[in-house]
């Protein structure tokens, strides 16, 4: 798991939320036309991105997640999440075997929550 240190400390403290952490990267998250560099955060049930420099939490739910499109082209791989009631985040992950687990965690859990629903 990669993460900054100070992200992880603003993830516990700002959250104050318990979370089992299942995986972690850092990276580059675009919300709202803003690059922001900090880490993502993965459990069971949610997308985090924390950037401890400014303060910055965002929370994604997975259940909330309608489409995931990966865009690889030659110097660039990221994903595109549309959310929410038309919200986009873009996920840049700088090595692709990472985007490739993220990619399929979230793909993972989405399909077990639309079977619950069933």
């Amino acid at each position: 798991m990669s993460y900054y240190k100070n992200d992880f400390n603003v993830l516990t403290t700002k959250l104050g939320e318990n979370i089992e952490i299942l995986f972690s990267s850092k990276g580059t998250f675009n919300c709202d036309g803003n690059d922001r560099n900090g880490s993502y955060f993965f459990s069971k049930t949610h997308l985090y991105f924390i950037r401890g420099k400014d303060n910055f939490a965002y929370r994604i739910p997975f259940k909330d997640i309608l489409s995931i499109d990966r865009h690889k082209k030659t110097l660039s791989d990221y994903l595109l999440i549309t959310y929410g009631k038309n919200k986009t985040a873009k996920i840049v992950i700088y090595n692709s075997e990472t985007l490739e687990i993220i990619n399929y965690l979230i793909n993972i859990v989405n399909s077990v929550e639309n079977q619950k629903s069933l």
